[in-house]
């Protein structure tokens, strides 16, 4: 709202020198660093270095999950270790294969794997088996 008049002109005037000179003063204020280190270590905005143990949990977490990942690619190696001795202990064991004899050799010839189990039906199979 607009006041009319000579007074109306000078209050306008006020508010706009007002509007103008406040970010003008506070730059020019906070352009010391002295004077901006005593605000800040007067209204403790920030400290360095931080006081609580939120750095050092975060270290400690950090450490424990690193810790868990390192244990569970060691229990996964053990894994492969395990089924490969088990696999080559049931080789050992049955090396002629007699219920499996048409393998596919696309397959690696494990327990877990399907081709194991299943053979698709190729013509040397049909053949061998119309000669038996």
């Amino acid at each position: 709202m607009l006041a009319k008049g000579r007074t109306g002109f000078r209050i306008e005037a006020f508010k706009f020198l007002t509007y103008l000179s406040i970010p003008i003063v506070a730059s020019q204020l906070f352009n010391y660093p002295e004077i901006t280190q005593r605000i800040v270590d007067h209204y403790k905005f920030i400290e360095y270095p931080p006081e609580d143990e939120d750095t050092t949990q975060m270290k400690k977490d950090l450490e424990e999950m690193q810790n868990k990942l390192a244990q569970a690619k060691m229990r996964k190696i053990m894994m492969q270790r395990q089924l490969e001795s088990l696999d080559q202990t049931a080789t050992k064991a049955n090396p002629t294969n007699d219920s499996k004899e048409s393998v596919d050799s696309n397959t690696t010839g494990r327990w877990w794997n399907i081709g194991y189990w299943y053979t698709p039906k190729t013509s040397t199979n049909v053949k061998e088996k119309e000669t038996k």
